[in-house]
């Protein structure tokens, strides 16, 4: 398929992280140096300057909105969850780091007012957190949830229809993908992706909903590819190689009725991407 217009930054290992609201798009990314900087746009396509943030990280950081603020997570210098917030995407507040370590980068949604961040721990098992309280970034030790699964790289979080999607690599290069009901009070269910043909990888897959359900990863060739079903359940349908190559896991999120997709290149193509789907 033809590639539409993108965005690159030249100055990360990492995906960029990227959040949107009705009239903005903030990517935020993790530099060479380890120095965490964020960039914004209003159609997705043509983005400002990269603005540092005074943060350091050695993985790429996650992002979420509310609509009128962001919400930034990171994995530090000491290996512990942090994170920040802004009004306006540029000025952040002081982090609030929790008692929690991180393998990778972490994972941020926001959905039915409520701040989510998922992990994995130094031994790859999986962590969920809501906040108490988004607005202060205040955790209570007690809501947090600790899963029976294990993922050995980061895992991806999405809220959307009432529902939160936890994606992540699990054993045998599998995507596994948990949902939730929006206020965690039902059983959550788990899906595995085993059919014929289903999708291996061993870096951070993503999900987002729109009028269709799609799911993008980058293969064990580091191929960038995307699915997408009708039926909003993982019996995918039809199947894009998007001509695109990473060197680790994507992000997916919905902006104006079409798909926001970033990914970190290869040696042949380094750099942060961003590219808008139709």
């Amino acid at each position: 398929m033809p590639i539409p217009r993108f965005h690159t930054e030249d100055t990360t290992r990492h995906p960029p992280a990227a959040a949107a609201t009705d009239d903005q798009v903030l990517l935020a990314w993790t530099t060479y140096n380890g120095t965490l900087q964020v960039s914004s746009s209003d159609n997705g396509e043509r983005f400002t300057s990269p603005k540092p943030l005074g943060f350091e990280s050695d993985w790429e950081p996650a992002l979420a909105t509310d609509g009128s603020r962001f919400f930034l997570a990171w994995r530090d210098r000491n290996g512990q969850l942090a994170l920040a917030s802004s009004t306006n995407g540029k000025n952040f507040s002081n982090p609030v780091v929790l008692n929690a370590t991180t393998k990778a980068a972490p994972a941020l949604a926001y959905g039915n007012d409520t701040l989510l961040v998922a992990w994995a721990d130094n031994d790859k098992k999986l962590h969920l957190w809501p906040a108490a309280d988004a607005a202060s970034l205040q955790f209570v030790e007690e809501q947090r949830t600790d899963l029976d699964e294990t993922s050995s790289a980061s895992p991806n979080l999405h809220y959307a229809d009432e529902t939160w999607y936890l994606t992540w690599a699990g054993g045998g290069s599998r995507v596994n993908i948990l949902t939730y009901d929006s206020d965690f009070q039902g059983a959550p269910v788990k899906d595995t992706l085993d059919f014929t043909g289903a999708p291996l990888t061993h870096h951070r897959p993503a999900v987002a909903v729109l009028d269709v359900w799609l799911l993008a990863w980058t293969d064990l060739d580091g191929r960038v590819r995307l699915m997408a079903s009708r039926s909003r359940q993982p019996g995918y349908v039809n199947e894009l190689t998007l001509g695109i190559h990473s060197a680790a896991g994507v992000n997916l999120i919905p902006f104006r009725g079409q798909v926001l997709l970033t990914w970190v290149g290869d040696n042949q193509q380094p750099g942060g991407h961003v590219l808008l789907l139709p």
